[in-house]
């Protein structure tokens, strides 16, 4: 798996993650870590570029939750392993990570795993930029 990281001015910055190849058990530690630095230096927004993944195992799914609990925790408690109390209670779908560009059977995977209920997926990159409020 190879992340090619950019940062673009929405709203607010939004950092954007093109993966590439397959999110599974010998790569999805390499994502958290990842998410988890550019979170650490201050990013508030990410998108998850799925366009090039090839194959999303439950390995790779339990990293995207990592990540979405990574950012939806409140701010002082950035540990989503220590800190799962802490998730914002919200209603309605991340505004912190959204998911961009999956392949179709990439796409089916999170609809039959229930990601869809909490991250929102767009078919272009502009269309997500413009949901980050």
């Amino acid at each position: 798996m190879d992340i090619t990281i950019s940062t673009v001015q929405a709203k607010y910055p939004v950092t954007i993650f093109k993966i590439n190849g397959f999110l599974n058990l010998g790569t999805s530690s390499q994502l958290e870590e990842q998410a988890r630095e550019i979170y650490n230096s201050g990013a508030r927004y990410l998108l998850l570029d799925l366009a090039n993944v090839t194959s999303l195992s439950s390995a790779g799914l339990r990293a995207i939750l990592y990540i979405y609990k990574l950012f939806e925790i409140e701010p002082e408690t950035a540990d989503p392993d220590i800190h799962k109390d802490k998730v914002r209670k919200q209603v309605g779908k991340s505004t912190h990570i959204k998911i961009v560009n999956p392949r179709p059977e990439i796409r089916r995977i999170l609809e039959i795993s229930g990601f869809v209920q909490f991250i929102e997926i767009f078919e272009n990159t502009d269309k997500a930029l413009n949901s980050i409020s």
